[in-house]
């Protein structure tokens, strides 16, 4: 247990961030993005709430929380103290508090609460600073994504919401998918087909219960469907994604990771005496890398191509404007790269053998790139 808490307290006493070149400690709370935060966030939000509930001089008989947020039904003569007693924990941990309507409502995550005849009842809600923006029916997303976006939507209000607010519900969602450019036909068979019938069950024989494999795809107009139709036929499932998403439209805030401090990367060094260049790949700081390449250079000059290169011609390489080709943590997916990157240069310090492995398909194609020759590949309606 000891071992355990001074690692918590390591990890959550060493986490900074850097902005404008400067480097800074956080001295309080958890640090966004760590797997960590979330989790403690939860114990401490279960310790607060039990705690708190056991001073409550009255029973709760509902009590719900998500995260930070909790939904309690109290008596209205204590509501006050109820507020107080919650902020008392900590003064690093003050509640807001909404209470009921006139209409007996209270909005919890993207619901409404409501107390009829004393009955609670759910239903679908946004509130009126939502954009209501979803998957826009022209956007280049494959048919099947926004498909599924609807029927989940549809299902989640069937699972939340109190049988007669369910109609209501899909009758709001309809009205924004609306609003972001879906058909009324499409809209009107997805929404309120009849659910009524079990779907039949699947029996596979033994031969169908060989291995799946798994893919993902990039959406790419024209290409992607002709890929997947060439695995049809095959025990392969593929997954598509787009390239281009949310987080690409706006600017980045976070200070860029400097070169030689990047990991995960294809690299390229260039030597200063010749027009040679080496590509490499690495896992680790591009800069021990380097480090390594330059001990190589005075020590193992055979355990590389670049160190036999500076050691056996003296020459000098560049290490200092070393740049970053690509980066990927996957380390199959890195090889590749690093493969196709030196099957592009001429003047290529790297031997022979490390292209060895790369398929011939990719050699044929990156040489009808560089070339800019068209190439037959099939009818354009298979």
């Amino acid at each position: 247990m000891e071992l355990f808490m001074e690692i918590i307290l390591f990890i959550l006493n060493n986490n900074y961030c850097v902005f404008k070149e400067k480097y800074y400690l956080q001295i309080f709370g958890c640090a966004m993005g760590s797997k960590l935060s979330p989790r403690l966030a939860q114990y401490v939000m279960d310790h607060l709430v039990k705690s708190c509930v056991e001073k409550l001089p009255f029973n709760i008989p509902i009590l719900k929380k998500f995260v930070d947020d909790l939904l309690l039904t109290v008596p209205k003569t204590h509501i006050q103290t109820t507020l107080k007693c919650f902020n008392s924990y900590s003064k690093n941990l003050q509640f807001t508090l909404e209470v009921e309507n006139l209409e007996q409502c209270v909005p919890f995550l993207d619901t409404k609460v409501q107390r009829q005849d004393d009955v609670v009842k759910l239903k679908w809600h946004r509130k009126e600073t939502h954009s209501n923006k979803m998957i826009h029916y022209n956007s280049d997303h494959n048919i099947n994504i926004k498909i599924n976006m609807i029927k989940q939507m549809k299902n989640r209000i069937r699972r939340i919401c109190h049988e007669s607010y369910i109609q209501e519900g899909i009758q709001n969602l309809l009205e924004i998918l609306r609003q972001n450019g879906y058909p009324y036909g499409m809209l009107k068979k997805l929404l309120y087909a009849s659910d009524t019938t079990e779907a039949p069950q699947l029996i596979r024989s033994e031969e169908e219960t060989e291995e799946i494999h798994y893919a993902s795809y990039p959406n790419i107009h024209g290409l992607t469907k002709k890929l997947i139709n060439i695995f049809k036929h095959e025990k392969v499932k593929i997954a598509i994604y787009n390239k281009k998403t949310v987080g690409n439209l706006y600017t980045k805030l976070k200070d860029p990771i400097q070169t030689l401090l990047k990991s995960n990367v294809v690299y390229e060094v260039k030597c200063e005496d010749c027009e040679k260049i080496y590509i490499g790949h690495t896992s680790q700081w591009l800069k021990s890398r380097l480090a390594l390449h330059k001990s190589d250079i005075a020590k193992h000059p055979d355990r590389c191509a670049l160190a036999t290169h500076a050691f056996n011609l003296n020459h000098k390489i560049n290490f200092e404007e070393a740049k970053v080709l690509k980066t990927e943590k996957n380390y199959k997916k890195r090889l590749i790269l690093e493969m196709i990157e030196i099957n592009k240069q001429e003047n290529i310090i790297n031997k022979k053998t490390d292209t060895n492995k790369l398929s011939a398909i990719y050699g044929y194609l990156l040489e009808k790139s560089e070339e800019n020759i068209y190439f037959f590949d099939g009818p354009v309606d298979e």
